[in-house]
């Protein structure tokens, strides 16, 4: 199975289980206020990430380990574990700068959404070393009783070229 199809994967079965049968089909106009609703959950989202806010960053996952993430080739095994790894990774850094370039929102049923978006950003770690990056992001939202939350995510990115070995200096004599 390769990256590119766990987010298919994700939204296939969040519109399996969202969808009711024998549900009347959403109203271009109820569509577009539920696609309207996410949109500012994710960017309340993106405000956190750029306050390294970790505590309000979680605030809109699930509860519970129902959450599913996948960042950088990894599929974290818990909720638990992946705020653990997103206080390590954003108390690191200094400083945070994140945008979104593209975002795409695909409304599968009253209770679910799915969000990919691209973005970019600068990552300045704590000795000042600044890294731009980019990547592309899939959400897969769910509306529960206290607003929208993150059920599922995959975040790519390509990882940072290495670093050529320094020239070797020649001895004079």
């Amino acid at each position: 199975m390769t990256r590119r199809s766990i987010p298919t994967i994700v939204a296939l079965l969040a519109l399996a289980a969202a969808c009711q049968r024998g549900a009347p089909p959403l109203t271009e106009a109820q569509r577009t206020a539920i696609a309207d609703s996410v949109r500012q959950a994710d960017d309340q989202l993106f405000a956190a990430l750029n306050a390294k806010d970790v505590q309000r960053m979680m605030s809109f996952y699930v509860p519970g380990d129902d959450v599913i993430s996948a960042d950088a080739g990894m599929i974290y095994p818990s909720r638990d574990s992946l705020e653990k790894s997103s206080r390590a990774f954003w108390s690191s850094l200094k400083s945070v700068s994140i945008a979104r370039d593209q975002q795409r929102i695909a409304v599968l049923a009253p209770k679910a959404v799915v969000v990919t978006e691209t973005w970019h950003g600068t990552f300045t770690d704590s000795a000042g070393k600044s890294m731009d990056t980019k990547g592309a992001y899939t959400v897969v939202w769910e509306r529960r009783d206290d607003g929208w939350k993150i059920l599922a995510e995959n975040n790519s990115y390509p990882m940072p070229a290495p670093q050529p070995a320094p020239a070797p200096t020649r001895k004079r004599g």
